[in-house]
């Protein structure tokens, strides 16, 4: 298991590398500083262990210093909203064999976006719906016209 010093050094590093590969853009009125691309890349070039991998993105998005927009796959690039340079105490009696809670919601959500891939349920039921609607009273003009009332 990483200890804690290690991980807050290779979360540093890798959010300094972040930051500078980042470039200042307006939201909302509101100027962050904002890396598009591929984390894996900047990852394999300050971290020489995927161990790290899990704690430290987790202490940098659990405590706020980093919020993932966009997870890149191979054709998207990953974009990263950078909050401010990680905090040491703050990793103090942090656990690191567990998800946070906000962590885990965060996943569950994310992966509910990925599978229902933008579609729109109250769209789609009222749709179904419609459509259900439409054939109900075929069928039964059918059935009246064969003189079997229902």
């Amino acid at each position: 298991m990483p200890t804690s010093d290690k991980i807050f050094e290779v979360a540093t590093s890798f959010y300094d590398e972040l930051l500078k590969l980042s470039k200042k853009e307006e939201v909302n009125g509101e100027t962050y500083d904002i890396f598009r691309g591929s984390v894996t890349k900047v990852w394999d070039s300050v971290a020489n262990s995927q161990s790290y991998y899990v704690p430290v993105m987790g202490f940098l998005r659990d405590y706020g210093y980093i919020t993932l927009l966009q997870r890149g796959t191979r054709g998207r690039e990953s974009v990263v909203t950078l909050h401010g340079q990680p905090v040491r105490e703050e990793l103090d009696g942090l656990d690191l064999t567990t998800a946070s809670p906000l962590a885990t919601m965060q996943a569950e959500v994310q992966k509910m976006n990925e599978r229902l891939g933008g579609l729109d349920i109250v769209e789609a039921f009222k749709n179904i719906e419609g459509r259900l609607s439409k054939l109900e009273k075929a069928a039964n003009k059918k059935e009246s016209k064969n003189g079997k009332a229902t």
